[in-house]
């Protein structure tokens, strides 16, 4: 549904928490997606410490990216993904803005973990708000109205069936029930 947004439509649905304490995903994020049945299955999210993670920052003084898979401004996230893929934890300071650039094409949303954004200069978007955009464009203005937190996401889009549970993303019913199996298990990563 086109409601007008040229790369968002802010959305309130918590998909992630970020503990505050420990700065890791709980639950494990999901990069990218594991390689299908007979292919190899390496390449599996390690565990990655903050100071492997480049902390990149925002002219003028409006902040930091942390490069946690995919590229920005030159420096490369650590994390090893089965498609292409940018995830950045962004801090933006209170009334400061960022452009971020984005692959045109590709699948784009932003989490607000906390504070409140302005996006291209046309709508906020609060803490536990998800923006998603349109695949076309190759930016995204963000202006910070309070010191704010993002988790930003994108990916080249697969044309493969996807299903989701929890805080797993597979191509299969089979694949989430394996996946809860190594969860349980301890075989998943998390951020450190």
């Amino acid at each position: 549904m086109d409601d007008g947004w040229q790369r968002h439509r802010p959305r309130g649905i918590p998909l992630a928490r970020l503990h505050p304490q420990r700065r890791h995903f709980p639950d494990g994020p999901a990069l990218g997606k594991p390689a299908r049945e007979g292919q190899e299955r390496e390449g599996r999210l390690p565990n990655l410490l903050k100071a492997q993670i480049p902390n990149v920052s925002l002219p003028p003084e409006a902040g930091n990216v942390r490069v946690i898979a995919g590229e920005y401004s030159g420096h490369q996230g650590p994390a090893k993904t089965f498609t292409p893929i940018n995830l950045w934890y962004v801090n933006l300071r209170a009334g400061k803005s960022a452009e971020l650039p984005l692959p045109d094409g590709h699948t784009t949303t932003f989490l607000v973990l906390s504070g409140e954004v302005r996006v291209n200069g046309e709508r906020d978007a609060g803490e536990g708000d998800l923006a998603i955009f349109a695949r076309t464009g190759d930016d995204i203005t963000v202006k910070a109205k309070t010191d704010a937190k993002l988790l930003v996401m994108d990916g080249q889009p697969i044309a493969e069936p996807v299903v989701g549970h929890g805080p797993f993303v597979m191509n299969s019913r089979a694949e989430i029930q394996q996946a809860f199996e190594e969860y349980q298990l301890g075989r998943t990563a998390s951020l450190a």
